[in-house]
């Protein structure tokens, strides 16, 4: 009894009931012991589903350490693995090890039914094989979904889709190449689910560490427990490929690309020119051409519907000339007779032809030739003029359904994802066909259609080629069957909103669940992120066909924005990192009696970093921090290796106005940081988070100005580590030598409402644009000491008056003391400004949370002792 004290009071908390752990897409909740049912209000929680039983005394209590550590100069977080203990106890009396049951069986061995025919996310309607292997209701899984069996009829189960937190996806049934996913009555397996972990504290559960059981769990020695060895979230997350499972097919038979077969226009296949009898010189007569365009199957009924057009054509014409075509080793054998005289030319595609004059035979007149270099194994012809085009493919069983671009607006900003089918077409250029639609008919078989090519280059400086001569486009001709794969073109006016709202829906393992997007866009507001990166050329338009990955996409992103992803509340996120804003209310006020045990002190192992490269195939730009190098000598070196010009369009306009903002944004690393190490009680873990802002009092550590002890130094956390034994966190807070100042608040006075109140204009000038981002009087405070001045004047006049209080719903200020009516009459009829006073003349407070512009020569601020402040970025 006296060790459990001991341990809630090293907790911090009043009552703990201890932890709990679930697994994706496994119907039970295991805890420490039985503590009821539980609760949460993260979005990852999905116990409360009907059907999940808590398997309570199962899970040990979690042993070791829980590390996360934010890398700002590498733009990535790094979080350690955890693994897990569980009791393999028999569910019911006489039952079988429920652990044993989970993680030992084989899916080849276990019951399951195919599925029918393809399916969407959203389709909640699923034809299987058989349906008298489900009950309902009951949890069925496929895949690495769980669904909820809902009603049965026949082999058509109702289903609700993506349960047991788990992610709804399309379920591709190939009959084509024998893949039929299958539906499990039972859990199939557990390895690669994810895993959280949840401290409870009476019946509500705090989401503490979430990751992946990316191997099977492991049987004990003892042979009663259970090992689950688990990665963490963002490490799995980020080698997803984006994209990586959408679908692909190949090209089939002979296509110009036309849509429908036709004797004129369109890139043609297969062109023939037969020159009828004038006389003693065929080359006198009528000339009647055949070109053949279109798609077919195989080469035999390309030539079959050339031969009998060409028959019938002549025939018209008044000469009816037979031709038939026989496939060769190498080409194609010509054979073709009349009874008068004729010349025959025929080209292949792309190829020189030939050109022959028939021989009298007897009474008849034939023509026997070889064209030779005729494709065997299928072509494709592409063309820079193509328009609609259509082309045989293999199959259509993993492409989308719907190939209708998405468009999403937040913060007045537009994310639109495009589905598009990327062909290969040479070394420097790959086709977009969008606009797509499918088909599979009898004359036909399975077919895609596009309404639009988008040229994509694949390599810098590529040049779209020229036409051959004249006004004809040129022409790619593709051999055999390449590959048609599915990618998906992404445009986004800021990548934070494209990460949002796209790509993490086009990985595999990761849902919009898993992040927190707050700092981002949310209820309505932008989130400091969105707002710390305004303004650096943030919009993007990525190409993802599963070759690049989540991580690649974040790191690029976030070395160049001064981001890096982060952890809240056991989910992911992405952190801005910046100059500690003066003013800013930290997450909590530390002084030497929250602290268990000594603090710590060092200079910053990642170093000075004063150097800056930018590298793609299109731009390299490198920067410098000449200040920091000048005081430092060579620091450190970020380098930025931008994707591929296959993978994204190059994310700069000007690209040494991009470099500055970079720069600007990287200056915060330009100077030597100290490191405070702090041990606090485990209860905040909750609040002290990756980039949280911290205020310390402390009197051992150097204060930065040669001396000892930090008086309410502000300090931003970036990494913690929680000892889940002995019940503390050890946090390291970067501490910054400046901090950074807003803009002092400006507002325009618009109206009189009494002597001590003023009306503001809800804008500086107009709603949108303003001093202060917002509502001009919401950025005052009762107490500041203002200045009213005219604006409209090449006189200067101001009177100076102390606020009392500010109504942000109305937009109305109240002063301690009357306007004079010189004020009073200057509102009424010009343009007055309400703003700071001189910096002597405001409060404390006004002047250590805002800027104020100070002197270049004396370093001082308005003839005061206090020291210039270097505007942070």
């Amino acid at each position: 009894a006296r060790c459990v004290v001991r341990a809630l009071l090293r907790w911090g908390w009043i009552a703990v009931s201890g932890w709990a752990l679930t697994i994706t897409g496994v119907p039970h909740v295991f805890t420490t012991h039985d503590q009821g049912t539980l609760t949460s209000s993260s979005p990852l929680w999905w116990a409360g589903e009907t059907g999940v039983v808590y398997a309570n005394g199962w899970l040990s209590p979690p042993r070791g350490t829980i590390s996360e550590r934010a890398k700002p100069l590498e733009g990535e977080l790094e979080v350690s693995p955890l693994s897990f203990e569980l009791h393999d106890a028999a569910t019911t009396a006489g039952g079988s090890p429920l652990l044993t049951s989970l993680a030992g069986r084989d899916a080849a061995l276990l019951t399951s039914t195919p599925l029918a025919s393809t399916i969407t996310a959203s389709a909640t309607s699923i034809t299987v094989g058989n349906g008298a292997l489900f009950t309902a209701p009951c949890f069925a899984w496929l895949n690495t979904e769980c669904v909820r069996v809902t009603a049965v009829a026949g082999n058509v189960l109702t289903v609700t889709r993506g349960r047991l937190g788990t992610k709804a996806i399309a379920h591709t049934v190939d009959a084509a190449t024998g893949y039929f996913p299958e539906l499990y009555a039972s859990v199939p397996w557990t390895t690669r689910r994810k895993v959280n972990l949840w401290r409870v504290e009476g019946t509500t559960a705090t989401l503490y560490w979430s990751g992946y059981a990316v191997r099977a769990p492991a049987l004990a020695a003892e042979g009663a427990r259970y090992a689950m060895a688990c990665d963490p979230l963002w490490q799995v997350q980020a080698s997803n490929g984006i994209g990586g499972n959408t679908g692909s097919t190949r090209l089939a038979g002979y296509n110009s690309g036309n849509v429908n077969e036709s004797n004129t226009g369109g890139q043609q296949l297969f062109v023939s020119r037969t020159t009828l009898s004038g006389g003693t010189d065929p080359a006198t007569g009528t000339r009647v051409n055949v070109r053949t365009c279109g798609s077919y199957r195989t080469l035999e009924l390309l030539f079959r519907q050339h031969a009998d057009l060409a028959s019938s054509l002549t025939n018209s014409a008044g000469q009816r000339v037979v031709y038939h075509y026989t496939r060769t080793a190498d080409g194609i054998a010509i054979n073709a007779d009349s009874t008068q005289p004729f010349r025959i030319e025929a080209a292949w595609s792309q190829t020189a032809g030939i050109t022959q004059d028939a021989r009298a035979n007897g009474t008849r007149h034939a023509v026997t030739a070889r064209l030779s270099e005729v494709p065997q194994g299928g072509v494709t012809l592409v063309s820079t003029a193509a328009g609609n085009v259509s082309y045989l493919v293999s199959s259509l069983a993993s492409l989308p359904t719907t190939w209708t671009e998405t468009t999403t607006t937040e913060a007045s900003m537009t994310t639109a994802e495009q589905p598009a089918l990327r062909l290969h077409l040479d070394e420097s250029w790959s086709a977009l066909l969008t606009r797509v639609t499918t088909a599979d008919t009898a004359a036909l078989g399975p077919h895609i259609s596009g309404s639009a090519i988008v040229w994509a280059p694949r390599r810098a400086g590529a040049q779209v080629p020229q036409p051959r001569t004249g006004t004809v486009p040129h022409t790619w001709v593709l051999l055999g069957s390449p590959v048609l794969k599915v990618a998906y073109r992404v445009r986004t006016d800021h990548w934070l909103l494209g990460l949002k709202h796209s790509v993490i829906g086009l990985c595999e393992d990761a849902r919009a669940e898993d992040w927190d997007w707050s700092s981002v866009y949310a209820a309505g507001t932008s989130g400091p992120a969105l707002r710390a990166t305004a303004g650096l050329r943030t919009a993007r338009e990525w190409l993802f066909d599963g070759d690049r990955t989540l991580g690649s996409v974040v790191t690029e992103c976030s070395l160049l924005h001064g981001c890096t992803p982060v952890t809240r509340s056991g989910r992911l996120a992405i952190h801005a990192w910046g100059w500690p804003a003066a003013g800013a209310a930290p997450v909590v006020t530390l002084t030497s009696t929250d602290l268990i045990g000594l603090p710590t002190w060092s200079r910053w192992a990642d170093g000075i970093v004063n150097r800056l490269k930018i590298k793609g195939e299109a731009l390299n730009v490198e920067a410098t921090l000449q200040q920091s190098r000048a005081r430092y000598g060579p620091g450190r070196t970020i380098t930025v290796e931008l994707a591929g010009i296959e993978e994204q369009s190059l994310p700069v306009d000007d690209p040494y106005a991009f470099a500055r903002e970079v720069v600007g944004r990287l200056e915060l690393w330009s100077e030597p940081l100290a490191v405070a190490t702090l041990t606090l009680k485990a209860s905040l873990w909750d609040t002290v988070e990756l980039g949280a802002l911290i205020r310390v009092s402390e009197w051992m550590l150097p204060d930065g100005s040669g001396g000892r002890g930090l008086v309410a130094k502000v300090g931003l956390v970036v990494a913690r580590t929680l000892d889940l034994e002995r019940a503390q966190m050890r946090v390291e807070a970067l501490l910054f030598p400046r901090q950074s100042y807003p803009y002092a608040p400006c507002g325009k006075a618009d109206s009189v409402v009494s002597s001590t109140v003023l009306q503001l204009a809800s804008g500086y000038v107009t709603s949108v644009y303003t001093y202060s981002g917002g509502v001009d009087a919401g950025t005052f405070a009762a107490g500041d000491v203002i200045d009213l001045i005219e604006r409209d004047t090449t006189t200067l006049w101001t009177e100076q008056l102390t606020v009392q209080s500010v109504d942000t719903g109305t937009n109305r200020m109240t002063f301690t003391s009357a306007m004079s009516a010189t004020a009073q009459s200057k509102i009424a009829a010009g343009w007055v400004d309400v703003r700071f006073a001189n910096y002597s003349a405001t409060t404390a407070t006004q002047k250590s949370n805002w800027m104020f512009v100070g002197d270049d020569t004396t370093l001082v601020i308005d003839s005061t002792a206090d020291a210039v402040r270097p505007i942070a970025p």
